[in-house]
């Protein structure tokens, strides 16, 4: 893999110190009371924003969001596709398997005698809290991006963009902040992968688009 130019190492490191900050927090709080102090907070329009926001890191946002790019370059697109899969099947793995008994927030305050607040319009699950694949797919499809984006402040927005759709996550009641961690590390590590793989990958066909195939 390439060595990381300024700007991505700006990313970077903007990545570490949220991180970082965000596991602090965490273990100085706690799973309960680390949720608890960013959800107190709720109006209709964050409501209606974050809903949004939220949507960002679905997956069949990913998969149009990706698959637009088959018009500039065939390259970003399977990478971006790649890097969205392989994050989805390590998170699946991990929810189903290893984490298959974490509880959502409102299943976990609920065994517990407390209510909480309901945001409109947001289905509510109860299981496979660990990790956040919505923040997962955010990650691995807009960092993934911005390693093909060359301004700091391109970069450095996508990494913000990301982290407010994990924060949207918990916002929305449906993760702790140790599950949107995770997931963040979890689609850092699949576009860092799969974009070193990808750069590897030989093939005159990945640097065409449609436009090109068309003329």
């Amino acid at each position: 893999m390439q060595a990381p130019n300024s700007s991505t190492r700006s990313m970077f490191y903007s990545y570490y110190a949220i991180s970082l900050i965000t596991l602090i927090f965490i273990l100085f709080k706690g799973k309960a009371d680390s949720f608890l102090s960013l959800y107190s907070c709720h109006t209709d329009s964050l409501n209606v924003l974050m809903r949004g926001i939220t949507f960002l890191g679905d997956g069949i946002f990913a998969v149009l969001f990706a698959s637009a790019f088959i018009f500039y370059k065939f390259r970003i697109s399977v990478f971006l596709l790649l890097s969205w899969l392989f994050s989805g099947l390590i998170t699946q793995l991990l929810k189903r398997f290893l984490f298959s008994s974490e509880l959502r927030p409102f299943a976990y305050f609920s065994q517990q005698g407390i209510n909480i607040y309901e945001v409109p319009g947001i289905e509510i699950h109860a299981f496979h809290s660990f990790p956040s694949g919505h923040t997962a797919t955010a990650f691995a499809v807009f960092i993934g991006l911005a390693f093909f984006l060359t301004k700091t402040w391109q970069k450095i927005s996508l990494l913000l963009l990301a982290s407010l759709i994990g924060f949207s996550r918990i916002y929305l009641g449906q993760h702790f902040p140790a599950d949107v961690l995770a997931g963040s590390v979890i689609g850092m590590f699949s576009s860092l992968l799969l974009y070193s793989i990808i750069l590897k990958w030989k093939s005159p066909f990945l640097d065409k688009s449609v436009q090109k195939m068309l003329k």
